[in-house]
């Protein structure tokens, strides 16, 4: 006899854990909404530096910007134009032939303000926080999809065993194996159209909501797109199957196989709680993002009913996924 409850129960800790981990992983991508974090090193694009109302009579060119005030006077030029002059700090009067200035500062080019938006000297600090301080992506990007590997491939060996555990049956997970739209060719025909149809959609999705005015965040899948030939082929052949498959083991198979097959509850409520669910886990990807996900999951709730099918929503969502990560990741292929 399957023993239902014991399933059910390990399906709401896996899940608790999933969204636990979601939530930190969305804290480390952005803020609260999984927004990208904004920039500390914004400023305002003027001239000069900003200066507090109360000091708003003074020159701004005194010592908050040079340090030099004392050394040089009261004289409103800068230490540049001093110099300029042949000047020393402390012989205002002195001959161009008497100073060195082999060694000056230029003072104006080491204060101006950053122009926001540029920045030449490397990746901007988002790309070195999420990339490393060195601005190499390597160690940092193997790191996080090792991460997702361990994470996902543990909480995945967790369902698994608990499904053989408590004796759950394989059609409840959508693996019929006297069906073959379940677990046949059929299946494998259908993950693909509905994969490729999903990507499609999804794509043009991005592009609407680039016209409408609404940022795509795609902050996740550049720290995961990785930097070799070696990283792609993990990326592809290891850590999206383990997700896709994972993913699809909890929100179809369990969430709606096993909870429609124990209880007898409609798997069309299933479906809309489950892609709720999936949608929340996914708030890394920022707003848009989990409205995005949310509607894949519902498509993917919605075959996984149709056709009793892990396979195929294994083989869709992980068609959408690598799609993404080849053709925005590697072509730079944009949507919006």
């Amino acid at each position: 006899m399957p023993d239902w409850a014991t399933f059910v129960g390990l399906t709401a800790v896996v899940l608790f854990l999933l969204l636990s981990l979601a939530r930190l992983s969305q804290s480390a991508v952005g803020g609260p909404s999984g927004d990208p974090p904004s920039d500390p090193t914004d400023v305002p694009a003027s001239d000069e530096p900003t200066v507090p109302e109360s000091d708003a009579s003074s020159d701004p060119r005194d010592e908050r910007r040079y340090g030099h005030t004392d050394a040089w006077g009261d004289d409103a030029a800068t230490p540049r134009e001093r110099i300029e002059r042949g000047e020393r700090p402390d012989e205002p009067g002195a001959e161009p032939s008497a100073l060195d200035t082999t060694a000056t500062v230029d003072h104006d080019a080491q204060f101006a303000p950053l122009e926001v938006g540029r920045y030449p000297d490397g990746p901007s600090p988002a790309e070195r926080t999420l990339r490393g301080l060195d601005g190499s992506d390597q160690l940092p990007t193997a790191a996080l999809l090792v991460n997702v590997a361990l994470s996902q491939g543990v909480l995945g060996a967790l369902l698994v065993f608990g499904a053989f555990y408590t004796s759950i049956p394989l059609p409840a997970l959508g693996i019929d194996l006297g069906d073959p739209l379940s677990t046949g060719l059929p299946a494998l025909g259908v993950g693909v159209g509905v994969g490729l149809a999903l990507y499609a959609a999804n794509a043009a999705g991005a592009a609407a909501s680039a016209a409408a005015g609404f940022e795509y965040d795609e902050s996740l899948r550049e720290m995961l797109t990785p930097a070799s030939r070696g990283g792609w082929g993990v990326l592809l052949v290891a850590v999206l199957p383990l997700i896709a498959g994972f993913e699809e083991l909890l929100f179809r198979s369990a969430l709606v196989g096993v909870l429609g097959a124990a209880y007898g509850l409609s798997p069309w409520l299933l479906a809309v709680a489950s892609s709720a669910a999936f949608a929340v886990g996914h708030g890394a990807q920022g707003r848009m993002g989990v409205l995005v996900t949310g509607v894949l999951g519902f498509v993917l709730a919605v075959t996984f009913v149709l056709t009793n099918s892990l396979l195929a929503v294994v083989v869709a969502h992980y068609l959408v996924n690598a799609l993404e990560f080849v053709l925005g990741g590697y072509f730079g292929v944009e949507w919006h």
